[in-house]
């Protein structure tokens, strides 16, 4: 994490078919629980990240590139979810094989932290 210089880190596996990510097979790097729960009961199904992932062939985006930033700010993914935790920018490694999607890597940076430059 401090190579990328991120607060947290999220390691989401592909479901069985590996069309789509799981978003309950997780490893966490310094995430809290109770926002670990949330997601997985609630959150995931509006995050844009997790659509873009699921849904498209990009391997590398942040989250400012799915929506822009002024936008992202308004919903209410990030109004509910996000803005309590701090999270600024996301970085999103997506790991495929083919047209497969074995997996994602995301790289959250605190709002107080620079934007990723790609």
């Amino acid at each position: 994490a401090r190579i990328f210089r991120v607060e947290r880190a999220i390691f989401y596996l592909g479901n069985s078919d590996f069309q789509r990510l799981d978003p309950t097979n997780l490893a966490l790097f310094n995430i809290e629980e109770s926002a670990t729960e949330q997601y997985v009961e609630r959150y995931w199904r509006i995050a844009p990240v997790y659509l873009e992932a699921s849904y498209t062939n990009k391997a590398v985006f942040t989250n400012y590139e799915v929506i822009t930033r002024t936008n992202w700010l308004r919903l209410k993914y990030y109004e509910e979810f996000q803005r309590p935790q701090k999270i600024g920018e996301e970085l999103l490694i997506c790991l495929r094989h083919r047209a497969k999607l074995l997996g994602m890597i995301d790289l959250i940076r605190s709002e107080k932290e620079p934007f990723f430059n790609l």
